[in-house]
């Protein structure tokens, strides 16, 4: 900005620098003529410096700021440095996976507490602002409030009814094949009586539905294995058609656990589990201790 200003000044002062070099270099010859001292090519090269040095002169002086320009320059650029310092710290941003809401809306505040100025930050995909003087619970309330706002936007749009749509329908898809398969598959060779021991100390629906998963898996890998399949080649394609409600890792460990315990071929698939589950050797280490790996952990290394 600064630049460009300077250089329409220095434009404008190029006709006024012509006209002061070229009086002045027309008073050095009138000077020059009257003593009759210089010859006329000699006068003539005096008026063209003149004329040249004016015009160099009012581009100089032109282009140098005054004091009070060089003042405003100084506070324009210290006021730049501060908005972009404090852009950049009143952005937080959430470093760590799994980091909660409550915890980054107090971080928040605390840094605009320091900086006396607002402080933003993207919050799955949702922005938040904090101002210095609001309370953590203000801070909380208000982003629950957005939150219950856009999730509600969310349920009456057309996107979801597209996704509610598409879903319906794929899960339809899938319990069908289940249902087929399971029309064929044999019933569950197991121990009974510790199979209902288990039954028996299940009390809760998350428990109920990994038993519930354990038994659908086991008597589709059963089909497979009665038309002459490894165990290994069908326990991978029978866990997703078995996986009718949707279990977690956690779930999904414990099935294996149980079926290890009481089904039939429970020990081939706990041998299975492990060396797919392994991320180094240890699946080869529990098959040895007769253990079962644990999906739903993730194991990190620093180097």
């Amino acid at each position: 900005m600064y630049k460009h200003e300077r250089k329409k000044a220095v434009i404008r002062a190029i006709p006024a620098g012509l006209w002061l070099g070229m009086f002045v270099g027309a008073v050095a010859n009138l000077i020059a003529s009257w003593r009759e001292t210089l010859s006329n090519e000699v006068q003539l090269a005096i008026f063209a410096g003149w004329t040249l040095a004016g015009i160099v002169i009012a581009a100089i002086y032109a282009y140098l700021p005054t004091k009070q320009e060089a003042w405003l320059l100084e506070q324009r650029e210290n006021a730049k440095r501060r908005e972009q310092l404090l852009k950049a710290i009143s952005h937080y941003r959430p470093i760590h996976v799994g980091q909660h809401v409550h915890g980054v809306i107090r971080r928040m505040l605390e840094r605009a507490r320091v900086i006396e100025a607002r402080v933003s930050a993207v919050f799955n995909d949702q922005l938040i602002i904090v101002s210095p003087g609001m309370s953590d619970e203000e801070a909380i309330a208000i982003w629950e409030s957005r939150s219950k706002e856009r999730h509600e936007k969310y349920q009456h749009s057309f996107a979801a009814r597209k996704w509610e749509k598409e879903a319906a329908t794929a899960h339809q898809r899938r319990q069908a094949e289940f249902d087929n398969a399971m029309l064929n598959a044999p019933k569950m060779e197991r121990d009974e009586q510790a199979w209902q021991s288990l039954v028996e100390k299940t009390k809760s629906g998350y428990g109920s539905a990994v038993l519930r998963f354990a038994e659908n898996w086991a008597r589709l890998m059963q089909a497979h294995i009665e038309e002459g399949q490894a165990l290994d080649a069908c326990a991978e394609e029978t866990f997703h058609l078995a996986d009718i409600e949707g279990i977690t890792g956690l779930m999904y460990g414990a099935a294996v656990s149980i079926l290890a315990s009481c089904w039939k071929y429970g020990e081939v698939l706990r041998r299975w589990h492990n060396l797919k589950t392994q991320i180094g050797t240890e699946g080869e280490e529990v098959n040895r201790s007769g253990g079962v790996l644990n999906p739903a952990l993730l194991r990190i290394r620093f180097r």
